[in-house]
């Protein structure tokens, strides 16, 4: 009786699988955290217009720019607001830290940055007489 020639390779695939699934786990968890990463830059992108916004028709738009913004972003986000010319730039930064399986306490924070530019308006006044 003649075996089949294939009947040695019973298993491989398994084995393959066995092997490949981490990296493939590993990768869809990065990616995910790319993800992450590039929603916070857009998030501190409109921050920074909402907050460029409100500084370029405040009276002081240092106060103004630092309270919006630690108001959406918490505490641990840093802002500078600049006024020159007539024209209100305000950035905004924060870490982030990378939150991949394992290499969490390995890898470095990420510095999320982003400013927005606007010329300032005079103060709106409501005196209605």
């Amino acid at each position: 009786m003649r075996k089949n020639p294939f009947e040695k390779e019973r298993g491989q695939a398994t084995v393959e699988f066995a092997l490949l699934l981490p990296l493939v786990v590993c990768l869809g968890f990065a990616l995910l955290e790319i993800a992450l990463v590039i929603t916070d830059h857009f998030r501190a992108l409109e921050v920074s217009r909402i907050a460029v916004r409100a500084a370029s028709t405040a009276p002081d738009p240092q106060a103004s720019a630092s309270e919006l913004v630690q108001r959406i972003l918490g505490d641990e986000a840093d802002v500078d607001t600049t006024t020159v010319d007539g024209l209100v730039t305000v950035s905004v930064a924060w870490h982030r830290r990378i939150n991949l399986v394992l290499l969490s306490g390995v890898l470095p924070k990420i510095a999320i940055r982003a400013s927005s530019s606007m010329l300032q308006e005079p103060p709106i006044s409501l005196d209605l007489k």
